[in-house]
């Protein structure tokens, strides 16, 4: 079978019909073969991109400067749906039983339907953009922002469970 990986996590070794997926600052998006190189398939966004795709299954999601989430099939570069945010998204994605959870500049984070690109719940008082990609469980969901503040949701419902701010202005 075919197995997809975003680079830079590939682990373990790879075999023949697997695919490399990565993004870059043209705001392209490519699929290589894993064992040759070749390029099978590239999809061009109309930003930048700096997030590292998150694949999951027959789906690739990345987020671009040009204020989209784009999700596409990893296999062909087809685009499966694009989600679109008000400010660029810059921070990765996190997959988890079929629901991407990501944040934006915009100081919105997001859970959406993988399959569909429609959105599950939001959080819109982000204290500042989010640039990193978020942890999650079956219990909870952690990330932080360039406000200094760490928050963990509900997976479920996007309830905040608690929001910790840094002693300190860091990030």
């Amino acid at each position: 079978g075919v197995g997809f990986n975003a680079l830079p996590s590939v682990s373990g070794g790879v075999q023949e019909g697997d695919i490399v997926i990565f993004a870059d600052e043209a705001g392209m998006i490519y699929g290589l073969d894993a064992v040759s190189g070749t390029k099978k398939w590239e999809f061009k966004t109309e930003g930048k991109i700096f997030s590292t795709p998150a694949v999951s299954g027959d789906y690739v999601v990345v987020g671009s400067s040009d204020n989209n989430i784009y999700c596409l099939n990893p296999e062909s570069g087809k685009l499966r749906w694009k989600f679109p945010c008000a400010k660029s998204v810059l921070g990765s994605a996190n997959i988890f039983k079929e629901t991407v959870y990501i944040g934006a500049s915009d100081g919105v984070f997001r859970a959406i339907n993988l399959k569909t690109g429609k959105l599950v719940w939001e959080y819109d008082k982000m204290k500042s953009f989010v640039v990193s990609r978020p942890y999650v469980d079956k219990d909870q969901v952690v990330l932080g922002d360039w406000g200094n503040c760490l928050y963990s949701f509900s997976p479920k419902n996007g309830k905040v469970q608690w929001i910790w701010k840094t002693p300190k202005s860091v990030r």
